[in-house]
């Protein structure tokens, strides 16, 4: 459908702008406190939206569990790792934001897993080798990341942040497929906030001399445009075509972000602009069979087969 093509163009171009507004804001804030501002920013312009439409919020007790969940493996842990990774690539390699946006292509193959195990739908062919395929070019392009002087501990934080982007997708087809996406959103953001606010005072922040206003000022777009605005759209993507199709954007949100950060200085080579041509190439492959596994999903729940 045009509007589910709409939101996931929409989508990439929001995220994939969103590693150069962390990595300028991480010339400030520390990891933590970028985490925790986006949450609550985020949250705010959620629950500000939701109360425009005056209804009853729809999420009670019974969801609190996997609610908390949500929010620490979608929310808490990557918000807090990526402005680290980002920080900690930067020193080494001068390319923070355009590594740390490589590793979410990994998202694709975690949600092959997660979904495998949570709602029991199995990829087709096509979609094992456009998300193999893409993933032996991420790989490729991350081990050239790990030769130029990234440390091995910090691409292995890295993996943390797809690996639950994945799961937190599967969830929210899994038990959230009916709830109105702004409010889910806008409570595992606001959960999250409140458990990360407590770890600023073990946080480190940078405080460069006379970074404060731009700092400042990527640190509020990312809160407002792209967690709150952007973590809505993509709910409601999950919602409608299922946590495959969504997790795509982890292919395309790469090659935006490279494009991005070696428009605003970063070192990028022909290697990895030719690595991430055959990304997109994959992407195509294992998109075009998401489709028709989402609506087997469906089918399965609403017999009992999840």
């Amino acid at each position: 459908k045009f509007i589910d093509n709409l939101f996931f163009v929409l989508i990439c171009c929001i995220w994939g702008v969103s590693f150069l507004l962390m990595r300028v804001a991480g010339q400030w804030f520390g990891h933590f406190e970028i985490s925790m501002i986006r949450s609550y920013l985020g949250a705010g312009v959620l629950l500000a939206l939701w109360a425009l439409r005056r209804s009853s919020w729809p999420l009670g007790r019974r969801d609190l569990l996997v609610l908390l969940a949500l929010s620490v493996i979608g929310y808490a842990v990557p918000f807090s790792i990526q402005p680290f990774v980002i920080r900690q690539a930067q020193a080494a390699a001068w390319h923070g934001s355009s590594f740390a946006a490589i590793l979410v292509a990994l998202v694709p193959l975690f949600t092959v897993a997660a979904q495998a195990m949570l709602l029991r739908i199995w990829p087709t062919l096509r979609q094992w080798i456009g998300v193999l395929g893409g993933l032996f070019l991420v790989f490729s392009l991350a081990w050239d990341e790990i030769s130029q002087g990234i440390s091995l501990k910090v691409f292995t934080l890295g993996v943390l942040s797809p690996l639950g982007y994945a799961v937190a997708n599967t969830v929210v087809k899994w038990r959230f497929s009916r709830m109105p996406a702004m409010a889910l959103a806008a409570s595992a953001m606001g959960m999250a906030a409140l458990m990360v606010t407590p770890m600023i005072g073990f946080d480190q922040p940078p405080r460069l001399g006379g970074a404060f206003p731009r700092a400042l000022g990527c640190v509020l777009a990312l809160g407002v445009v792209s967690t709150g605005l952007g973590g809505f759209v993509f709910y409601r993507l999950i919602q409608r075509e299922g946590p495959l199709y969504a997790g795509m954007v982890g292919y395309v949100i790469p090659c935006l972000a490279v494009a991005i950060g070696s428009l605003s200085g970063e070192q990028i080579t022909i290697a990895q602009c030719a690595t991430l041509a055959g990304i997109l190439a994959m992407v195509a492959v294992a998109q075009s069979g998401s489709r028709s596994v989402a609506k087997e999903g469906s089918k399965d729940r609403r017999s009992g087969g999840a």
